[in-house]
């Protein structure tokens, strides 16, 4: 999709916000005075059986922005306030904005070296504290105001207004987060983007301005609290102010709700979840309560909540999203029966004026349903770091989308400067109603064995099961030093309630994810460790042990000397303990790396050279031990493999890469679903005894005739990626010539093979297509890849011409072996290949190199990936009309020709093989 026509989700704009930079902008206290002057005489402020008009606010306000001018807080400028929650941190906050600087709130529970590097960070010229913080902060290179000594000074101040206003892009305030590295990071907030957010809030509500009673339960640290404080008192509503003790008792907060008839309530999830839990033993629910707004993290409907707003009548739920460095940018409501289905809501759309984008690594558009990472646009951004300005160059980029923007200024002078992005570091998706789904930080992306996987989604998805309360996926390395994706998880807190099992967990997570983002480790917790700000504290989880996961059965004891030496290996490879019988080799954490190195310590201990197929269906030491006893182990080995045999539909049979083994297509069979047979077809000799087959016309009969035995009669489907797509054309040949008419077949990602024969005519082709492929090829290697990794590509490429030619002019054993290393190693780690697999590999690049094909009577599908490699043969059919009597289907699909039948691209393809089979049908 091009950048020109990217649409966007886009909020809408107000009536306010058109022409605002003509009218001139009117700052948040600004509003505030303007209620006052509106409703002096209503209730502004509760707290602890005390209240405060408006007019008493907006005076004791003014008369302490006079004194802090005295004390050199002036427009532009920052001044600090550690104050605790008190009318008199309020009228600090209001006082601060009446005189033109941006406040930055200190929180008192704050190490003093933590407040020490605010101060020096912002290089605030005044701090408005309390005594006993004052005294701690003495000797810092700031005028400091103590609120209970200088109250007299303050008392003789003028109350009446002092008209300071703003633009757009002056501070507000400066909230302090943590950073990446250690080191807090000061956002600073400008007016413009928070009277967006009140304009917005203001028109979104539903409740009526003049009663309208909400709790200021964020503490003024986070940028919550702005929400809370202006949006209540620009609708002229009551602010209700509690203290930090009834903030962590959610008992007491639960009873507050109806003693105070509240009406609103701002929460982050978790505390919504504990209210819920507390809200269930209280028998009286607050008949008053119509809003309540969550954001900051992951939100989940769990049973305690849905049993919450059952009780709360009228109440709607708000879900909204939005990092420091934006405040609020998305929205989502949820009320009427949506509380009774949806457990994980999304973040929603945005809001007025705020644009979200979701985008790959290259700033490139993602489609509807596919996850990227969000980026917010508008007039929301904060406008960077305090002294940082590498890191908010890095964050806020220029956004490729719009050209310039015009910021909210006062009269005519609207600031014009170039359009910027925020880059959130979140992962979400667009779903196909337009709302955006938060899926999580894309750096907890991690990468298992090759696959790049985002953990967020993983815990979104574990936090869809109803007895799972909380979820963290992340990756640790085990007693091997492998990598492995595990899940830490907190169940659910119902009495007598046990943890699903893991076979229970992975079926669940079978149904919405691939099978290599399935985690190979549940660990449970009481509860997930957290920071100091109430985050998950990764580094605390606990390291992998090697306890036996909870598989949902007992540990079946072994019963002979093959079972107990198969526990044995199996216990040492997969690191765990114990392991029963009938346990399932990839259920206890088992892998495709992890097989193969269990097959050679079964190669050395019973002498039986098993291929990894063994392992799947039932992938059991029973049944391993069944087939190292029969007398069928030392038969020859048939090449079928049942990946999955049962359902009503023809079967596919599907053909083995130039690896020689079907393992991979594991992840196919099972995106086809339980009603499509498929058969994988691999090659002979990889058990180390039978003789791989050289020549492709005898494979072919030999893989007919298994074929067959499983399949007597028509139709035949036929199916293979790479080499396996020219397997099946020739297999569907010797069909043909048979008399068989039923047969269809599929070429995944291969070209056709008319440069087979080693003659001068192919070294002239090949030298053609070089020089086609060149200009597309250059460009997809260059863009966005570092020199060194161009280099080396262009090295390999011209490296490998040589071999094609050496090989098409009969070069002799010796080159067609460094050839066909040379193919091998763009789709074969070849460091993990065993000796016995390298012949069957070699042996089959040699039947490709000899096999000339014949033109095909029937009609082919060939299923191609965009990539273009330099060898390629032209045409978007790779040159396989030349060999189809009745022409050539194509479709292109997700992925390159390495990783087209791999997760994440293996549930692309399969849809695609699925609609094959439904037209073959």
């Amino acid at each position: 999709m091009s950048v020109e026509n990217y649409p966007p989700t886009v909020g809408r704009e107000p009536a306010e916000a058109r022409g605002a930079a003509d009218k001139g902008m009117v700052c948040a206290h600004e509003m505030f005075e303007a209620q006052a002057e509106r409703t002096p005489d209503a209730v502004a402020v509760t707290f602890e059986g005390a209240s405060v008009t408006y007019r008493e606010l907006n005076e004791r306000a003014n008369q302490l922005a006079r004194h802090l001018q005295t004390v050199g807080s002036k427009p532009k400028s920052f001044c600090g306030i550690c104050v605790e929650r008190s009318i008199e941190m309020l009228v600090g906050v209001l006082a601060i904005l009446k005189t033109g600087a941006a406040y930055v709130p200190l929180d008192p529970a704050y190490p003093i070296e933590r407040l020490a590097f605010m101060l020096e960070d912002t290089r605030m010229p005044v701090l408005l504290a309390q005594r006993g913080i004052a005294e701690t902060l003495k000797g810092q290179p700031t005028s400091i105001v103590t609120l209970e000594d200088e109250r007299q000074c303050v008392a003789q101040h003028e109350a009446d207004d002092l008209y300071i206003s703003a633009a757009a892009q002056d501070p507000a305030y400066v909230i302090f987060t943590s950073g990446s590295t250690g080191r807090p990071k000061g956002v600073v907030m400008g007016h413009g983007a928070l009277v967006n957010l009140l304009r917005w809030q203001l028109e979104s509500s539903r409740l009526a301005g003049d009663r309208m009673k909400t709790v200021q339960f964020a503490s003024l640290s986070f940028d919550v609290s702005f929400q809370e404080m202006f949006s209540t008192w620009c609708a002229g509503g009551t602010l209700v102010l509690i203290r930090d003790e009834l903030r962590r008792d959610v008992r007491r907060l639960w009873e507050l709700l109806s003693a105070e008839r509240i009406e609103r309530l701002f929460l982050p999830p978790v505390v919504l979840q504990h209210l819920a839990v507390a809200a269930d033993k209280q028998q009286a629910a607050p008949a008053s309560l119509r809003e309540i707004i969550t954001a900051g993290e992951q939100l989940k409907i769990t049973p305690q909540i849905r049993h919450m707003f059952a009780r709360l009548a009228g109440c709607t739920l708000h879900n909204q999203y939005g990092p420091s460095e934006s405040h609020v940018a998305t929205a989502y409501r949820l009320d009427g029966d949506a509380h009774l289905w949806m457990e994980l809501p999304p973040i929603g759309r945005p809001i007025t004026n705020v644009e979200i984008y979701i985008l790959d690594e290259h700033l490139q558009p993602v489609e509807t349903g596919i996850a990227g990472e969000l980026y917010i646009g508008g007039v929301c951004l904060a406008q960077g770091y305090v002294n940082r300005p590498e890191l908010t160059d890095k964050s806020f980029v220029p956004n490729p989308f719009r050209a310039a923007t015009t910021t909210l200024g006062e009269g005519d002078s609207g600031a014009t400067e170039q359009a910027r992005l925020y880059r959130t570091g979140d992962l979400a998706r667009r779903l196909p109603d337009g709302n955006v789904e938060f899926l999580g930080r894309v750096d907890h992306q991690v990468k298992i064995h090759g696959y790049r996987i985002e953990a967020g989604e993983v815990e979104a998805a574990l936090l869809r099961h109803e007895a799972v309360r909380e979820a963290v996926v992340t990756a640790r390395d085990d007693a091997r030093n492998e990598r492995q994706l595990v899940a830490y998880l907190v169940g659910d807190e119902a009495p007598n309630a046990s943890p699903p099992s893991v076979m229970e967990l992975r079926d669940f997570l079978r149904a919405s994810l691939p099978e290599f983002m399935i985690p190979s480790a549940f660990v449970y917790l009481d509860t997930l460790p957290l920071t100091p700000n109430g985050k998950i504290n990764r580094a605390a989880l606990p390291a992998l042990g090697d306890e036996r996961p909870n598989l949902g059965h007992v540990v079946a004891p072994p019963t002979g000397a093959v079972e107990s030496r198969l526990k044995e290996i199996w216990e040492r490879v997969l690191n765990v303990r114990p392991i029963g019988v009938k346990d399932n080799f990839f259920e206890l954490g088992g892998h495709s790396l992890l097989a193969v190195a269990m097959l050679i310590e079964i190669k050395e201990a019973f002498g039986k050279n098993l291929p990894a197929s063994t392992l799947l269906g039932e992938g059991t030491i029973e049944r391993l031990a069944r087939t190292i006893a029969s007398s069928e182990a030392d038969e020859e080995s048939s090449a079928l493999v049942s990946i999955q045999p049962l359902g009503s539909r023809p079967p596919l049979f599907f053909l083995h890469p130039i690896g020689g083994e079907v393992f991979g297509y594991a992840a196919l069979a099972r995106h086809l679903g339980a009603d499509q047979p498929f058969y994988g077809i691999q090659a002979r000799g990889l058990d180390g005894r039978q003789t791989p087959f050289r020549e492709m016309s005898a494979m072919a009969a030999y893989y007919v005739d298994e074929v067959r035995r499983v399949q007597p009669a028509e139709p035949f489907l036929l199916g293979g990626y790479s080499l396996g797509g020219i397997i099946a054309f020739e297999m569907a040949q010797q069909l043909y010539g048979a008399g068989y008419r039923q047969i269809e077949v599929l070429i995944v990602d291969e070209e056709a093979p008319i440069h087979g024969a080693r003659n001068f005519s192919s070294i002239v082709s090949s030298a053609m297509n070089v020089a086609r492929n060149l200009p597309h090829w250059f460009m997809q290697q260059v863009a966005g890849r570092p020199a060194v990794e161009v280099l080396e590509g262009a090295r390999r490429n011209l490296f490998k011409l040589g071999r094609h030619a050496r090989a098409a002019l009969g070069g002799g054993a010796g080159s067609l072996t460094e050839a066909y290393e040379v193919e091998l190693a763009d789709v074969l780690d070849l460091s993990r290949l065993t000796e016995t697999h390298r012949r069957v590999c070699a042996a089959l690049y040699e039947a490709l190199s000899n096999y000339e094909p014949r033109v095909y009577p029937g009609r082919l599908t060939l299923l191609r990936t965009r990539a273009q490699t330099l060898f390629s043969a032209s045409g978007r059919d790779k040159g396989w009309t030349r060999l189809a009597a009745e022409g050539v289907d194509v479709k292109v699909v997700r992925g390159n020709h390495r990783d087209v039948y791999e997760e994440p691209n293996a549930a692309t393809l399969a849809r695609e093989i699925d609609c094959f089979l439904r037209r073959a049908k």
